[in-house]
C-alpha cells in the first residue's frame, strides 16, 4: 500500500507573498539571515502579514548549528507567536522548522524560499550541524503549513547560487525517482521536477528571469517527491562531506551524482533511463530543449534549428535562409514565422515545442524522400499587384515549385512577373484569368504545389 500526503498549501507566482495577509494572526516571528534584514526584504514581507507585533530572528547562517536552533527556540517560546515565517534558503527554513519542532507550540509555519533547491518548504526534514556533523531531523511535524513561491524574490540571484541550488533540486528528483520507497505519485512529481529543472536551469543561469519560477516550482515538486520516497547515497555523502568541509550542498551533489548513478545502475538503470527520456536526454540534437526559444536567445539549440530551417527552405522556398550563428535575430524570427504559417501553427515567430517538433518532422520527411504537404491557409484578402509580405512569398514559392524552375524571385513583392505567372497558372487550372490570387486560385494553388512534392 502506498501512502502519499501533501498537507502544505502552496502559493505560487509573482507577488505571492501577498497571501500572508490572509493567514490571520496577531503575532509574527520571522526567521531569516542578516542579508534580508539589511536589504529590507524581511521588513517588507513582515508588513505584508499585517500582524500587530513582529519579532525577527535574523542570525541564520549556512548549515545552521544545533546551538543556533536552541537559541532560536528560546526566543520563539518567549515571544509565543501565532505565525512563524521562514524567509531564505534551506538554512533559514531548516532552522525555523527545528525551532518550531523543539518549542512544541501551536504555530502556523510558513516557508518562503528565496533559492530554488532545498525543497525544505514542503518536506519533513530539517538539517542541523553539530561538531562538523550534519544531523537530520525527520518528523511529519516539521512539514510547513504553507509555502510561498514568489518569483519576485528570484530576480537578483547570483549565478553560483542558481547553479548550486539547481543541482540540489536535480539530485533530489533523481534520487527520489530511483528510491526504494518510490511509487506512482512520487514518480510523477520527481519526473516533472527533473524535466522542468533540467530544461530551465541553463536559461536561468544565463540571466533569463522569466524561467526562474519554473525552476522554483520544480524544486518544490522534487521536495514533495523525496520527502515521501526518500533519498540515497548521493545525499548521504553530500551531508557528511558538507558538514566536515563546509562546501555548498548543491555543489557536492553535482560532484557526486554521476558516480552514484554509475554505482546504482545495476539495479536502477531502468529508472534512470526513464528519467532521461522524460527530460529529452537521448543524445539527439533534435530533442526539444524544454523551454521555448525566442528572439534574443543565443545557443547551440538555435544554431541547430537554423541549420534545419535552411535545409527545409530548399523545398519550401517561401522560408528565408539565414546565417547559422546561433543568434535568434530577425532572420530567424522571420524563418520560424514563415514555417509556422505554411504548416498551420500559431505564427508567433517563437520556437515552442509544437513548432520545434514540426520542423524536425518536416526535415526528417524530406530526408526520407517523402516531403510533408503544406497546409497554408488563405490570408483572407486577395493578393494582387502591390501586395507584399509572407503570403506573396508563398505564392511565388509555390508557382516556382509547380513550374519546376525558378520562374520568380521569392521576395514577397507582387509585381508584373508574379501577375503573369499567376495568370498562366489560372489558365492551366481552368480558372478565370485575372492575375489575382483570390480564394479560388489559392484553393487550387496549394494542392497543385503539394502534388509536386
Amino acid at each position: 500500500m502506498e501512502e502519499f500526503q501533501c498537507k502544505t498549501t502552496i502559493y505560487s507566482g509573482p507577488g505571492a507573498v501577498s497571501a500572508l495577509a490572509g493567514m490571520g494572526g496577531q503575532r509574527l516571528m520571522l526567521v531569516t539571515d542578516p542579508f534580508f534584514m539589511k536589504n529590507g526584504t524581511a521588513q517588507r514581507i513582515a508588513q505584508t502579514a499585517k500582524c500587530a507585533q513582529v519579532e525577527y530572528f535574523d542570525k541564520v547562517q549556512p548549515d545552521p548549528s544545533v546551538e543556533l536552533a536552541a537559541e532560536g527556540t528560546a526566543r520563539l517560546k518567549e515571544f509565543a507567536p501565532d505565525l512563524l515565517v521562514a524567509l531564505g534558503g534551506g538554512s533559514a527554513m531548516d532552522c525555523a522548522k527545528a525551532m518550531a519542532y523543539f518549542a512544541k507550540g501551536n504555530y502556523k509555519l510558513v516557508a518562503i524560499p528565496t533559492t530554488s533547491g532545498s525543497g525544505s518548504e514542503v518536506t519533513d526534514f530539517a538539517i542541523l550541524t553539530h561538531n562538523k556533523v550534519k544531523h537530520p531531523l525527520v518528523d511529519k511535524r516539521l512539514r510547513p503549513d504553507a509555502a510561498i513561491l514568489d518569483s519576485d524574490l528570484l530576480q537578483e540571484l547570483p549565478k553560483g547560487l542558481i547553479a548550486e541550488t539547481g543541482f540540489d533540486a536535480l539530485s533530489h528528483a533523481v534520487e527520489a525517482y530511483a528510491a526504494k520507497n518510490a511509487g506512482a505519485m512520487t514518480d510523477l512529481y520527481a519526473r516533472e521536477a527533473f524535466s522542468s529543472a533540467f530544461a530551465a536551469l541553463p536559461a536561468s543561469y544565463a540571466g533569463r528571469k522569466d524561467v526562474r519560477l519554473k525552476v522554483h516550482q520544480a524544486a518544490t515538486m522534487a521536495g514533495i517527491a523525496f520527502t515521501q520516497a526518500g533519498l540515497g547515497l548521493c545525499h548521504a555523502m553530500a551531508h557528511s562531506l558538507g558538514g566536515l568541509f563546509h562546501v555548498p550542498h548543491g555543489r557536492l551533489n553535482a560532484i557526486l551524482l554521476p558516480s552514484v548513478i554509475t554505482c546504482n545502475a545495476h539495479v536502477a538503470a531502468k529508472k534512470y533511463a526513464e528519467l532521461a527520456r522524460a527530460a529529452g536526454i537521448g543524445g539527439s540534437a533534435d530533442t526539444y530543449p524544454g523551454i521555448p526559444l525566442r528572439p534574443g536567445d543565443r545557443s547551440q539549440d538555435v544554431r541547430h534549428m537554423q541549420g534545419r530551417l535552411n535545409e527545409v527552405a530548399r523545398i519550401y522556398t517561401g522560408i528565408n535562409t539565414q546565417t547559422v550563428d546561433g543568434a535568434y535575430g530577425n532572420n530567424m524570427t522571420n524563418a520560424v514565422r514563415r514555417f509556422q504559417r505554411q504548416f498551420s501553427l500559431s505564427a508567433d515567430g517563437i520556437l515552442g515545442k509544437d513548432t520545434w517538433n514540426k520542423i524536425v518532422s518536416v526535415h526528417n520527411a524530406m530526408q526520407a524522400g517523402n516531403p510533408t504537404h503544406v497546409t497554408t491557409q488563405y490570408p483572407g484578402v486577395p493578393l494582387r499587384v502591390g501586395s507584399t509580405g509572407d503570403y506573396v512569398r508563398f505564392v511565388q514559392s509555390y508557382l516556382n515549385g509547380i513550374s519546376g524552375r525558378p520562374l520568380l524571385t521569392v521576395d514577397g513583392n507582387y509585381g508584373q512577373n508574379t501577375t503573369r505567372a499567376v495568370g498562366l497558372f489560372q489558365a492551366t487550372a481552368g480558372l478565370p484569368v485575372d492575375g489575382v490570387v483570390g480564394s479560388a486560385t489559392w484553393a487550387a494553388l496549394i494542392p497543385a504545389f503539394n502534388a509536386t512534392l
